[in-house]
């Protein structure tokens, strides 16, 4: 918001007769924070039993399950450029994100009925392959809308809000940066609640398909169904599970369409664009749109086509859309460097600071270590994003996962991020601030570093837990077939992987508020939006590199051993953690050079201000 803005409504220069300007949130707030906790429920209850899904009810190989889970993920940290940029060129925040929360409800809904017990009692007659098949391509169709959904509302309701009280609250910064924070916390409680809710609704009701003169026999005698005889189909209750999501994001966008009258009036910018701009807005679009064509052919080609070529063709033709797909994402981001850093010198230009040739390669040297610090964080989040695929798949195979008489899921323990990033969040800024105000101690460098540390030692610990296990799994016959599972005596506590979160989400909160907090700081003030943007991409560029990475992972009991990858979970954890600590010594020269060539472009400057 600009000086002027803000000095105009200010109360010290009101008149008397004027009334004082209001202290308290907006009306706007309350449709925000209860739309956003519906909304991040949804997603994060639908992401909580999603990879136990794949593998479970659509028997998907855990080496594919993640993949596609981490293209998922990719695809929904790619779209919010596009969601940004649909909403400034053409149709504004608010009819983005109405527009776009339609085909989210209907990923919701669609996922919940691609369940193959669903589609098998549904159309009678298919085979038991045509029915996976066709179940597998409603999931695919339904991880699209829900990445469209999620990614391309994501930028715009922040952004909504934050307008909304520079419009309604002008020149009260505190009150925003409240908003901001209950905005912060309805996201995580909702997390939280569906983390630990939707595991156990899945866990609770037992879809099975039996006999009705089974059942009408086993109420006359008051004996269990399963004593009379077992069921034909039994499962977890994917669709009911699904069902909540569903509902809760149906109440989301009523409640979100519900506030329109109390929120910022928009004045889309489409009308002082210029034609170069307009071109560059056009050509971004078909990038974003183009990439994610390639990954939605890429898994068709994938599923459908390529069950029927050799394995030496199909590892051409993967390499080939891989690689494909790899350099569309390149020129992309290419693209936009070279876009961006032109507009920044002509708005440099047009705001009367002319920069010399020096301190124009002073600024883009400074931006450019600033890229490459972004670059080393696609490896936290490398390593990070095994949290809700690998982990889960190795929990389920490795650990004991009683406590007491209770038996918790192996997704369950996915809770404990949200729990800790409510804890940590405000227990971190507060003793920041009283140990050092002056930010001597604690220094945006050092807290990154120890990011990076925090989340290699999390997936050390799941490194180690996997050496623990290794070579202690047996082989048993289970109707016939012969199946591998780890004994009982031999498994590790579920306390392992739970510490793993626990640090895991410690090395996140130092981590990744600090860069989001630095990128907008260290960016001119004409690329803020941008450099901010590119942090983001940080997470798509990890994922990407996860579609490769997670097929190595070889610890998966339930699938065939042909279908696993060529590495333990212990080796496999222990690489990607070496990985990590490996970006995090890289950081430390970037790191510096980034503080020098910061502290350069100050000076270089200092004189054409004065």
């Amino acid at each position: 918001m600009s000086d002027t803005a803000a000095n105009s409504n200010s109360p010290v220069s009101s008149s008397p007769a004027n009334p004082p300007a209001p202290t308290t949130h907006p009306p706007a707030i309350w449709f925000f924070f209860w739309g956003e906790f519906a909304e991040r429920s949804s997603y994060y209850g639908m992401r909580a039993i999603l990879f136990m899904y794949m593998t479970s009810a659509l028997h998907l190989a855990d080496t594919k399950a993640a993949p596609i889970y981490a293209a998922f993920k990719m695809g929904a940290y790619l779209l919010p450029l596009l969601g940004g940029l649909i909403a400034d060129r053409w149709i504004g925040r608010y009819w983005t994100i109405v527009g776009f929360s339609v085909p989210y409800v209907l990923g919701h809904f669609i996922l919940g009925f691609s369940d193959p017990v669903i589609l098998g009692n549904t159309i009678q007659g298919m085979s038991a392959e045509r029915v996976n098949d066709v179940a597998q391509f409603l999931l695919f169709v339904s991880l699209a809308l829900l990445a469209g959904g999620s990614g391309v509302i994501k930028p715009n309701i922040s952004s909504l809000l934050g307008q909304t009280y520079d419009q309604k609250r002008p020149g009260q910064e505190r009150l925003r940066s409240s908003a901001f924070l209950w905005f912060y916390l309805a996201i995580n409680i909702g997390a939280l609640i569906s983390q630990l809710a939707l595991p156990y609704v899945r866990d609770s009701y037992i879809v099975a398909n039996v006999d009705p003169a089974i059942v009408e026999q086993a109420k006359k005698q008051g004996e269990e169904i399963s004593k009379l005889a077992p069921p034909v189909v039994v499962g977890h209750a994917y669709q009911l599970a699904f069902a909540f999501p569903t509902v809760l994001m149906a109440i989301s966008l009523g409640i979100f369409a519900a506030g329109k009258r109390t929120y910022a009036d928009e004045k889309l910018a489409r009308q002082n664009l210029t034609a170069e701009e307009k071109q560059q807005g056009l050509s971004m679009l078909l990038f974003i749109l183009g990439i994610y064509g390639l990954f939605a052919v890429y898994f068709a080609f994938d599923q459908f086509l390529l069950k029927k070529i050799a394995t030496d063709w199909k590892r051409y033709a993967q390499a080939g859309a891989i690689g494909t797909i790899l350099a569309a994402v390149v020129a992309l981001i290419a693209y936009s460097v070279l876009a961006a850093g032109k507009r920044t010198f002509a708005a440099e230009k047009h705001a009367g600071h002319h920069l010399t040739p020096q301190q124009q390669r002073s600024s883009l040297r400074t931006l450019g270590y600033l890229l490459g610090i972004f670059a080393l964080v696609v490896f936290f989040w490398f390593g990070y994003e095994h949290n809700d695929t690998l982990w889960i798949a190795f929990t389920r195979d490795y650990a004991n996962l009683k406590i007491g008489k209770a038996t918790i899921a192996p997704d369950h323990l996915q809770f404990l991020n949200a729990l800790w990033v409510i804890i940590l969040v405000p227990t971190f800024n507060a003793v920041f601030k009283y140990l050092d105000p002056d930010v001597k101690m604690f220094t945006p460098m050092r807290k990154i570093l120890v990011g990076f540390m925090l989340t290699a030692a999390a997936i050390g610990i799941m490194a180690v837990a996997g050496y623990l296990v290794q070579g202690q799994t047996t082989t048993i016959s289970v109707e016939g077939k012969l199946t591998e599972i780890c004994p009982e005596s031999a498994k590790v506590s579920w306390a392992w992987t739970a510490m793993a979160y626990v640090i895991l989400t410690f090395g996140e909160v130092l981590l990744y508020g600090t860069m989001l907090d630095l990128s907008y700081a260290a960016a001119p003030k004409s690329m803020k939006g941008y450099v901010t943007a590119c942090f983001l991409l940080t997470n798509t560029l990890a994922n990407f590199l996860n579609i490769l990475w997670t097929p190595f992972y070889g610890g998966s009991l339930p699938d065939p051993v042909e279908k696993r990858g060529p590495l333990p979970p212990g080796l496999f954890f222990a690489i990607t953690a070496g990985v990590t600590v490996a970006a995090g010594l890289l950081f430390i020269v970037v790191g510096k050079q980034f503080q020098r060539s910061q502290a350069e472009e100050m000076a270089s400057r200092r004189p054409v201000i004065a």
